[in-house]
C-alpha cells in the first residue's frame, strides 16, 4: 500500500460547483427547463483526509470559475485521472503505487445533493495517500456520462497528454472473473497501476479500461436480437463481447442519438462497440480533434432530464473520442424520440425485435433492406475499434488476412511469411510497445531499417541524466536490445570538460550488451565479453548530393580558407565563449590556430556559432578581424552552403566524439586539419584525406603548409563514398547485430541495414544531434496504378526504390470506387460506363480514382502513424508524389529547409501545383477602353482590385523567393506535398465533408481559401507534372527551382468585356510584390 504519511494541505483541492454554473449555459437547452436543485450552501475545507462539510468558508473563493486544476498544460508525461464518484468506497485510492503520483493526478468529482451528505457512505473521507488529489462537488444530475464532458470543457486549453476516465465503484467489466483466460483487475487501483503506466509508456490516442486477450482490450456491443445467436456470433473475434436485447432497445436509442450528433442517417448502421462504463485513457490531441463547442454540446446533452442519453453517449465513446467521424454543429441537434415524453416509443417483455426494427424504419424513413438493425439476412457489424496490424503498404485486422489473396508480397511490416504453411503470421520482430514511447526522450536514440522502419535496438548515447531514464532502461532492458553508442564528449569515459555532466565510468563501460566504439583502444577500455564495433554516428553521415552538377552550378567556388564550427553559443557569449560548447569544441586552441593563419598566412575563414541571436559574438584574435566573417547558429544548409566555399575543415577538439561535421566536409570534397588527440574521429585522417597536427601546436605551421600543398591531390568525397554512409554503414551494423546478438533481437527480414538516427538527408532518416539544429524526419510516397511507372518516377528523379515506397492507386474506373467516393464525400452517385475512356472529367472515373488513392493513403498513415518513428519524431513529414511528379536534383534538400521555417501547426506543404490568384472587382470599363496588351497595366491600375493569391509569411500579399515559405490560399494540383503526421486528421476531415464529390485538389483549395486547412508552399517550384513540361516549363533545366505558374481568376463581367481576358482563367507566372512598382495597386 501506498505511504500513509500526510503531504502538504494543498494536495487536495476542495471546490464547489453548483447548478448555478450550468445555468447560464444551459438552463434552456433542447429538452427545455433543466431540473431545479436546493443550492448547495456549504463548502469543502481545503485540507487533506478530512471531511469538506467540516468548515463553512465562502463558497464563492471555491466555486467555477476557480475550478480548472492548472493554468497551464503540463508535459507529455501525465495522467490526469478523473474518478466519477457518488457513495461509493474510494478506500482503493490506499492501494495506488506511490511511484505514479509524480505523473499522475486524481481528480474525483464528487456528485452529491444535501439529501446525499446525511449518508456517512456519502461523505467526503478521502483516504490519506502520497497522491495528488484534487476534490470536487457537483450537483447530482446526469449520468457518469455527464462528467467527463464537464471536466473536458472546464480544462479544454489544459488538457493533461492523457485523460483517463473511470467511475469510483469497480466495475465489473474490467475483472476477468467473468472470463478467466483474458488478464483482468479486481480492483481499481490494480487497473490504474497497470493503464496509467501502459498510458505513459505507449501514448496512446485511446486506451479502453479493460482486460485483454493477447494484448488485445475487450470491447462491448449491444445486441439487436436475441434470436440466432450462434449466427450472430459467427466470425466475431475473441475480444467482442455483446449484452443481450431488452425492452429499452438500447441499439436503436444509439443510433438516434448517433444521426443527431453526427447528421447522418441512422438507416445503415450497425450496433456500435464501446467501452462498458465510459473508462478509459484519450490523448489529448483526440480531444482537441472537436471543437470545445461540440464537448459543451454534448455536456448539455447529458446534463439534462433526459437521463437515458447517458447510455447513448456511452455507447457513441469510440466514434466521438477515436474517430475523424465529423460531428454537426450543436445548433443543429434536436431532441432524441426516446427523450419526447408524448412520442417515445415503448416495447414490452419479452422484446420482440422485429417491432422495434419496423418502428425505427418507418420513423427513419429506412428502405427495407437498410436499416442496420434485425434483418434475417444481416449479422451484426463488426467493431469500429478494431485493433490492426501493419502490412507494410496497408493494414488489415490481423496478420492472416494481410495478403487478400496476393501472397507473400503482401505480407510485409508487423508480418512474415511462414512458406511451410504458406500463411501469413505474425513477425517476430514486431515492434515492441514502449519503443516509441523510450525514444521520445533524447538519450535513448532510436534505430531504423533502409525502410524508415524501427528495429527493436536502441542506442544509449550519454550517462543517464534522471532518475527516470535509469528506471526505464532497466525495465527494458531485457526486452529491447540496448547498445551504447559513443555521441557525447568521452562517454562512456569521463571527459575533463569542467562543464560536463558528472558520472561514474564503470557504471556504463560493461551495463550495455555491446557498443559502437570510437576509441583507439577499445581493448582496454571493455571486458572481453562485451563485443564491440568500430563505428561512429557520423560513419552514417556521408552527404547525398550530386557534386559534379554543384560544381558545374559554381557552388563550390572558394572564397574561405578554412571554416570552424562552434557549438550554438548563445549562452555562452557574454562569458566570452567559455562554456561547454567552447571546451568541447576547444576554442582556445582554435583562436591560436586562427591567429597563426590570420597574422602569418595572411588566410581568410569562416567561424560558425560564435554569434548570440542579439548579435554579439566571441572575440576573435585581432590579426582576423577583417578576414574572418563570423556566423551566427544557421540553419543546416545555409551551413553546407557556407562550407562549399571554404578549401578546408579545421577541426582542434580533442574531447569531441567523431564530429558529424568532419564526414559533411569530405562529402563536399574539403580535406580536414585535425587535432591528433581527437577521441573519435581520427580514424577519417589519411593520405586523402587531411592531416593531423599536435595538440601542442608544435607542428601546426608544417602540417597546415602540407594541407594547402596538396589541396589539389586530396580525394576526401571519393574517400568517404567507398567507405562511409547509410548503407555501407548500414550494413556493418546489421551483421555485427546478428553476429553477437542473434538470440536477443530479431531483426525484419525484409531489410538489410541497421540506421541510427541521421542528419537531415535524403533518405529521410533525420538526427536530432547539436550539429543539426533542426529534426526533420520524412519518408516518401508515390501515388499510382503501374508499378512500371513508379520506376519511372524514381529514374527521373535520379532516386532509389528503396527511398520511396510505391502505393497502388485506386481505379476510378471500378464502380465500387466510384460508389466509395460518392459515398465520401457526397454528392449524386453516377454511371462509370456512360463516360469515354480516359475522360479526365473533373466530377467522373478519374477524378474518383485521384481523390480515393490520395485519400485511402492518408487515411493509411494516419492508422499506422504510432509504428512509425515519424509519430514521435520532434518535426516529420508524410511526403505524397504522383507518378508523372519530376522534380529538381536535390528536391529534399529545398522542401526541407522550407519545412525548418514552417510554424508547428501547418497541415499541409505544397511544392508542386498551380496557385490561383482571385481578382473580385470589375470597375466597369467599357468595351474597347482597354487591349489584350494592356491588361498588365489595367491590372495594375486596381481595375480589379487585389487579387486573393499566395501570402508572404507575415499574411501580406508582399512575397519575395527569399522568402521562407508562402502561406497557400488557394492551390490546385496535387502532385507534389508533404503532410504534418501530428495534424493529419484535419487533411482527412477535410476529405470526408460531405459538401459533394469534386477534385480532390478542388476540395484542398477550397478548404485553405476557407481557412479549414492551414497550407503552404514552397517559395518556388519544385515539382512539375511530366505531361505539362513541354508547355510550360520547355526550357526547365531539372537544377533549379522555377518560378511558380499562376492562375489568374476573374469576375464574369470581366470576362465579358475585356478584350485580354479570353476566359474566366488565364494561366501566366506569380508576379512577386517587389517586381511591382509603387504605383501598382493591384497586385497579385
Amino acid at each position: 500500500k501506498a505511504s500513509k504519511s500526510i503531504r502538504a494541505p494543498t494536495l487536495v483541492r476542495n471546490l464547489i460547483v453548483t447548478e448555478e454554473r450550468h445555468e447560464s449555459r444551459s438552463r434552456r437547452g433542447i429538452f427545455g427547463d433543466i431540473v431545479d436543485l436546493a443550492k448547495m450552501a456549504q463548502s469543502p475545507r481545503r485540507g487533506f483526509g478530512r471531511s469538506p462539510e467540516e468548515t463553512t468558508s465562502a463558497p464563492s473563493l471555491l466555486q467555477y470559475p476557480s475550478f480548472p486544476i492548472r493554468e497551464k498544460p503540463l508535459d507529455e508525461h501525465h495522467v490526469d485521472v478523473v474518478v466519477t464518484w457518488h457513495c461509493e468506497s474510494i478506500e482503493w485510492l490506499s492501494d495506488i503505487l506511490p511511484e505514479l503520483s509524480g505523473q499522475m493526478t486524481i481528480i474525483l468529482l464528487h456528485k452529491v445533493d444535501e439529501s446525499d451528505l446525511t449518508k456517512p457512505e456519502c461523505r467526503p473521507n478521502i483516504p490519506t495517500t502520497s497522491l495528488d488529489i484534487k476534490y470536487v462537488r457537483l450537483p447530482n444530475i446526469g449520468r457518469d456520462t455527464h462528467s467527463p464532458f464537464f471536466y473536458i470543457n472546464n480544462h479544454y486549453e489544459t488538457l493533461s497528454r492523457q485523460t483517463l476516465f473511470m467511475q469510483a465503484g469497480h466495475h465489473y467489466t474490467v475483472s476477468n472473473s467473468w472470463i478467466p483466460s483474458a488478464q483482468g483487475y479486481e480492483s481499481n487501483a490494480e487497473a490504474l497501476n497497470h493503464f496509467v503506466r501502459l498510458a505513459l509508456e505507449t501514448d496512446p490516442s485511446f486506451l479502453p479500461i479493460m482486460p485483454t486477450l493477447n494484448g488485445q482490450p475487450i470491447l462491448f456491443v449491444d445486441r439487436d436480437s436475441n434470436d440466432n445467436r450462434e449466427e450472430q456470433d459467427r466470425g466475431d473475434p475473441p475480444t467482442l463481447k455483446k449484452f443481450d436485447a431488452c425492452a429499452h432497445d438500447i441499439p436503436n436509442r444509439v443510433r438516434e442519438t448517433h444521426r443527431i450528433l453526427f447528421g447522418v442517417s441512422p438507416c445503415p448502421m450497425k450496433t456500435f462497440p464501446f467501452v462498458p462504463g465510459f473508462q478509459f485513457s484519450v490523448r489529448n490531441d483526440m480531444i482537441h480533434a472537436r471543437a470545445k463547442s461540440i464537448w459543451e454540446g454534448i455536456e448539455k446533452l447529458t446534463y439534462g432530464r433526459c437521463s437515458d442519453i447517458g447510455y447513448a453517449i456511452e455507447r457513441l465513446s469510440i466514434n466521438l473520442f477515436n474517430s475523424s467521424e465529423v460531428v454537426s454543429s450543436p445548433d443543429t441537434w434536436d431532441v432524441p424520440l426516446y427523450c419526447k415524453d408524448d412520442e417515445r416509443p415503448y416495447f414490452d417483455e419479452p422484446f420482440d425485435a422485429s417491432v422495434a426494427h419496423g418502428f425505427w424504419s418507418k420513423y427513419w424513413k429506412c428502405s427495407d433492406d437498410d436499416h442496420g438493425g434485425v434483418s434475417k439476412t444481416k449479422r451484426l457489424g463488426s467493431p469500429a475499434y478494431v485493433p490492426s496490424v501493419s502490412c507494410g503498404g496497408h493494414t488489415a485486422k490481423n496478420c492472416g488476412e494481410c495478403p487478400g489473396g496476393n501472397g507473400e508480397s503482401w505480407c510485409n511490416g508487423d508480418c512474415d511469411w511462414d512458406a511451410s504453411t504458406d500463411t501469413c503470421a505474425v513477425s517476430p520482430s514486431r515492434l515492441h510497445h514502449a519503443y516509441t514511447s523510450l525514444i521520445k526522450n533524447r538519450l535513448f536514440q532510436p534505430v531504423v531499417d533502409e525502410h524508415g522502419e524501427y528495429v527493436n535496438v536502441i542506442l544509449v548515447r550519454s550517462p543517464f541524466a534522471t532518475k527516470e531514464q535509469e528506471d526505464m532502461y532497466e525495465r527494458y532492458k531485457d526486452e529491447i536490445l540496448f547498445l551504447g553508442i559513443m555521441s557525447m564528449e568521452a562517454y562512456p569515459l569521463r571527459s575533463p570538460n569542467p562543464h560536463a555532466q558528472q558520472f561514474v565510468p564503470e557504471d556504463y563501460i560493461s551495463r550495455f550488451s555491446g557498443w559502437l566504439n570510437m576509441y583507439r583502444n577499445p581493448e582496454a577500455i571493455f571486458p572481453p565479453d562485451i563485443p564491440f564495433i568500430q563505428m561512429s554516428h557520423s560513419d552514417f553521415s556521408v552527404l547525398d548530393i550530386n557534386y559534379e552538377d554543384e560544381v558545374a552550378q559554381g557552388k563550390h567556388d572558394k572564397s574561405y580558407d578554412f571554416i570552424y564550427y562552434m557549438t550554438n553559443t548563445e549562452d555562452e557569449v557574454q562569458s566570452n565563449c567559455t562554456g561547454w560548447g567552447s571546451f568541447a569544441k576547444n576554442w582556445p586552441l582554435a583562436k591560436q590556430a586562427m591567429d597563426i593563419m590570420c597574422r602569418e598566412m595572411d588566410y581568410t575563414g569562416i567561424v560558425m556559432g560564435i554569434v548570440d541571436s542579439h548579435g554579439e559574438s566571441c572575440d576573435l584574435p585581432p590579426s582576423c578581424s577583417e578576414k574572418v566573417l563570423k556566423v551566427q547558429y544557421a540553419n543546416y544548409f545555409e551551413s553546407l552552403d557556407y562550407m562549399r566555399q571554404s578549401k578546408f575543415l579545421l577541426l582542434p577538439q580533442v574531447y569531441d566524439a567523431s564530429p558529424r561535421v568532419a564526414v559533411e566536409a569530405m562529402s563536399l570534397n574539403l580535406p580536414l586539419l585535425m587535432n591528433s588527440e581527437i577521441v573519435g574521429g581520427w580514424k577519417y585522417i589519411n593520405e586523402q584525406t587531411g592531416e593531423f597536427f599536435r595538440d601542442d601546436m608544435s607542428d601546426f605551421r608544417d602540417s597546415l603548409a602540407k594541407l594547402m600543398s596538396n589541396l589539389d591531390t586530396y580525394s576526401p568525397r571519393s574517400y568517404v563514398n567507398t567507405n562511409y554512409g547509410s548503407k555501407k554503414a548500414g550494413a556493418k551494423l546489421r551483421s555485427f547485430v546478428e553476429e553477437h546478438f542473434a538470440d536477443r533481437v530479431i531483426l525484419p527480414k525484409r531489410s538489410e541495414l541497421l540506421i541510427p538516427s541521421e542528419p537531415i538527408a535524403a533518405s529521410g532518416v533525420a538526427d536530432t544531434s547539436q550539429d543539426s539544429p533542426e529534426t526533420i524526419s520524412i519518408k516518401s510516397f508515390v501515388v499510382g496504378t503501374h508499378e512500371s511507372q513508379f520506376k519511372d518516377f524514381v529514374q527521373a528523379n535520379l532516386g532509389s526504390e528503396g527511398e520511396f515506397n510505391w502505393v497502388h492507386g485506386e481505379n476510378g474506373w471500378d464502380q465500387h470506387v466510384a460508389d466509395e467516393w460518392v459515398g465520401l464525400a457526397g454528392g449524386p452517385t453516377f454511371d462509370v460506363s456512360t463516360y469515354k475512356p480516359f475522360e479526365k472529367d473533373q466530377f467522373g472515373p478519374h477524378a474518383a480514382g485521384c481523390y480515393m488513392s490520395h485519400y485511402k493513403l492518408i487515411q493509411h498513415l494516419d492508422e499506422v502513424g504510432e509504428h512509425s518513428h515519424l509519430a514521435s519524431a520532434a518535426s516529420s513529414a508524410y511526403i505524397v508524389f504522383e507518378d508523372d511528379a519530376r522534380c529538381i536534383r536535390g528536391w529534399q534538400n529545398e522542401v526541407l529547409k522550407t519545412m525548418t521555417a514552417l510554424p508547428d501547426d501547418w497541415d499541409i506543404l505544397f511544392f508542386g501545383g498551380r496557385p490561383i490568384s482571385y481578382f473580385h472587382k470589375f470597375n466597369g470599363t467599357k468595351p474597347g477602353t482597354s487591349t489584350p496588351s494592356s491588361l498588365r497595366h489595367d491590372i495594375c491600375s486596381g481595375m480589379f482590385g487585389k487579387a486573393r493569391g499566395p501570402l508572404a509569411p507575415d499574411g501580406s500579399r508582399n512575397i519575395s523567393n527569399h522568402d521562407p515559405y508562402w502561406r497557400a490560399s488557394y492551390l490546385v494540383h496535387t502532385h507534389a506535398y508533404a503532410v504534418n503526421p501530428r495534424r493529419i486528421e484535419h487533411v482527412l476531415k477535410v476529405l470526408e465533408g460531405k459538401q459533394g464529390h469534386e477534385p480532390i485538389d478542388a476540395r484542398f483549395a477550397k478548404a485553405m481559401d476557407s481557412g479549414m486547412l492551414a497550407a503552404y508552399m514552397t517559395p518556388e517550384n519544385i515539382c512539375e507534372q511530366s505531361s505539362l513540361m513541354s508547355d510550360y516549363t520547355p526550357n526547365w533545366d531539372g537544377l533549379n527551382p522555377q518560378p511558380w505558374l499562376g492562375h489568374f481568376g476573374f469576375p464574369q463581367e470581366a470576362v465579358k468585356q475585356h478584350p485580354g481576358i479570353h476566359e474566366a482563367h488565364m494561366w501566366g507566372r506569380i508576379l512577386l510584390d517587389g517586381e511591382d512598382s509603387p504605383a501598382c495597386v493591384g497586385v497579385y
